[in-house]
């Protein structure tokens, strides 16, 4: 990505810990507010929507788990104080 920005000669400063060519690691790129646009529109055709990761389902998921988890905790406390 910041490759590309650079390549149209768009400044580009990489913000954090993901200074690296690694694709799973999320960074902040930063570029001046005349290049935006044209930054968009490169970073839009690099970036595919099927690439990003889709965690509202994950996070349901994780939800429906930990109030699983609460439930059965809440019977086996239940058994053991009633019987």
């Amino acid at each position: 990505m910041r490759a590309t920005l650079e390549a149209q000669g768009i400044a580009v400063v990489v913000e954090g810990d993901a200074v690296t060519a690694l694709p799973f690691i999320p960074m902040n790129v930063l570029v001046g507010d005349e290049d935006a646009a044209l930054a968009q529109d490169l970073i839009a055709d690099l970036v595919s929507p099927a690439s990003t990761p889709d965690l509202g389902g994950r996070r349901r998921w994780a939800r429906l788990f930990l109030v699983a988890i609460l439930i059965a905790l809440l019977i086996v406390c239940g058994n053991l104080l009633i019987g």
